[in-house]
């Protein structure tokens, strides 16, 4: 009765918790990309040439212009409140100065507590003025130099840039975090499946043990597969990479996380402690593995620490996976790694119960 129950426990960790996560994921991040950022244009102008800004602004998807003023006193208060996130301020005399060869300075003011916003929409805005200044300039050298439209540009941009993002083209935050995010928890969900084979099932000998790990492992890598294709399916979350090479680090990467819960709960007798212990080690390695915030920026003592975390090289991978066409040829690093990192787990597995042995031997001679 015990084993049953433990089997629809490890059934609802593996199968239920990881698609029902990602179908509430998918829809709460059903948007490629940040758009309508809250925004306020404040015109001490007037002139024709920052209306015709201000109307720009309004038509870009991007920014929703919630405010537009003549009174720079509202930008605090705007953004204190939350009411907008940005405010752009068009200074006295703009258009005055630009026709007599000045350059006046146009303050962007923004909410550095909403940095996830802040980010693509200064981006954006950046963009839009130095349009903005490069069309009028090339206005004025037409007008005073007598130039075609073609000359006045070249002059102005002598130099041409092009600029391609080979992968994310669109910059879809969703994208770029969905698979993550849902292996986030589904590690978790693999080692309290790998914690319930130590404290139910009675997997004395190492064969029997290792057989249950390798069968979560694999039980855990279609779950997790199940909920990529609902995300594909049904949010459109892209997979461009090898199937193979998924398939392989991720049963790697389930069978250590699941010898990993083997161990914990073979040393640690209480199911509730194990699993405390099983999220305190876990949960933090979203945030130190480099996920949320690259390694390369961290300090060197927190990228050592990180080389550790199995999860600070399967986010990277699956990441890479789901969104550039990356074949089997660019994976051998990432594979070994895993191996290793499996290799290691059934090594902890083997002396945990080496060591249940040596207990048990002691028991007897001391009964005798």
């Amino acid at each position: 009765m015990e084993k049953k129950q433990s089997l629809k426990a490890i059934i609802l960790l593996l199968a239920v918790v990881p698609i029902l996560l990602g179908v509430l994921l998918g829809a709460e991040m059903s948007g490629q990309t940040i758009d309508h950022v809250p925004t306020a244009v404040v015109d001490l102008d007037g002139s024709d040439f920052s209306q015709s800004l201000t109307t720009y602004l309004k038509d870009v998807t991007e920014l929703d212009v919630k405010t537009v003023s003549n009174d720079a006193s509202i930008v605090e208060p705007g953004i204190k409140s939350g009411e907008y996130i940005v405010a752009i301020v068009f200074p006295d005399g703009m258009a005055a100065d630009m026709k007599s060869g000045k350059s006046p300075y146009i303050q962007v003011f923004s909410d550095g507590s909403q940095l996830h916003l802040l980010l693509f929409a200064k981006t954006k805005i950046s963009e839009i003025l130095i349009t903005a200044q490069a069309g009028y300039i090339q206005e004025v050298y037409q007008g005073k130099l007598s130039m075609t439209a073609d000359d006045a540009y070249n002059y102005l941009m002598p130099i041409n840039v092009n600029y391609e993002t080979l992968f994310n083209p669109l910059r879809s935050m969703r994208e770029y975090l969905i698979a993550g995010m849902i292996a986030t928890v589904w590690q978790l969900t693999i080692s309290f499946a790998g914690a319930e084979l130590a404290m139910h099932w009675n997997l004395t000998g190492i064969k029997e043990r290792l057989k249950g790990i390798l069968a979560v492992g694999v039980g855990a890598s279609l779950c997790l597969s199940a909920a990529y294709g609902v995300q594909m399916l049904f949010f459109g979350m892209p997979f461009h990479g090898s199937l193979a090479g998924f398939w392989i680090i991720t049963i790697l990467f389930a069978v250590a996380l699941a010898g990993f819960g083997f161990i914990v709960a073979s040393l640690l007798a209480d199911r509730v402690f194990v699993m405390q212990v099983l999220g305190f080690l876990l949960l933090p390695t979203a945030l130190l593995g480099g996920f949320t915030f690259p390694l390369i920026s961290m300090p060197k003592t927190m990228q050592t620490v990180a080389a550790f975390m199995p999860f600070s090289y399967y986010s990277n991978i699956i990441r890479r996976l789901s969104l550039t066409d990356i074949g089997m040829q660019y994976l051998d690093k990432d594979i070994t790694v895993m191996l290793l990192f499996a290799i290691a787990a059934v090594a902890g597995v083997g002396l945990v119960t080496r060591r249940e042995y040596a207990k048990q031997r002691r028991t007897l001679r001391e009964a005798e």
